[in-house]
């Protein structure tokens, strides 16, 4: 992977760092990149509703898929979300590392805690929002325990700013006001015809300006609402 010490760096400088799903399981190729070094990481959170821990648990136990973590596999390629092999590549991972998973997003099903039905219906929320759910969940945990954490969600949770669809500040910018320097986050992007697995750190000012020409190549801005970056960093692949 072009670039992969700089990437070396930034892990070694940070304590928490997120990659964001421009689009769910699609990006295979850089995570088997970023997977070679979870051993440099304590721990693993995922855009997974709370409800599956203890499925996510049992996989990590017994390499066993039980029926509500099938039936979430079902749903999400219904959804035209095709996680399936995303969350297996990680979980055998964590399964041979012997890392914990925590599963960090709203629940799918109501519980005493969950019980607000979102506004698209298909989650149940604690909070106000998913991302305030996410955050909180992560929170207490990093409350706990210490040392690296990774996190894989979708982009629009990981960058910085403010989510269109509830209008709350997104998991990425409330961990960004909780963990300051210590956090950094990765857009994971995947461009048809891309040569190669390249890094860029937007902080980095040579790296910055050819990252600059390539989103104006293909039509996209690095800048949220407030004129500021959505993510310290890219990864893009083919």
């Amino acid at each position: 992977m072009k670039s992969d010490n700089a990437l070396n760096e930034i892990i070694n400088k940070v304590d928490f760092l997120a990659f964001g799903e421009t689009e769910h399981g699609t990006h295979e190729l850089a995570l088997d990149e970023i997977l070679k070094e979870i051993d440099r990481f304590k721990r693993v959170f995922l855009e997974i509703p709370v409800n599956l821990q203890e499925s996510v648990d049992l996989f990590l136990e017994s390499n066993k898929v039980n029926d509500n973590l099938s039936d979430f596999l079902k749903g999400a390629q219904e959804e035209g979300k095709d996680v399936g092999k995303t969350l297996f590549l990680i979980l055998k991972i964590c399964r041979k590392t012997k890392k914990p998973v925590f599963c960090v997003d709203s629940s799918k099903v109501k519980t005493a805690l969950y019980n607000k039905k979102s506004k698209h219906g298909f989650y149940f929320l604690s909070g106000e929002s998913r991302e305030e759910d996410m955050f909180n969940n992560i929170k207490k945990i990093l409350e706990n325990f210490k040392g690296k954490s990774f996190l894989l969600s979708g982009s629009v949770h990981i960058k910085y700013g403010i989510n269109s669809v509830d209008n709350q500040k997104t998991l990425g910018q409330r961990l960004k006001e909780f963990l300051g320097a210590r956090f950094y986050n990765v857009c994971l992007w995947r461009i048809s015809g891309f040569r190669s697995c390249q890094f860029f750190d937007t902080h980095d000012a040579v790296s910055n300006r050819e990252l600059d020409k390539l989103l104006r190549k293909q039509e996209y801005s690095n800048l949220n609402e407030n004129n500021q970056r959505y993510f310290d960093g890219y990864l893009v692949h083919c």
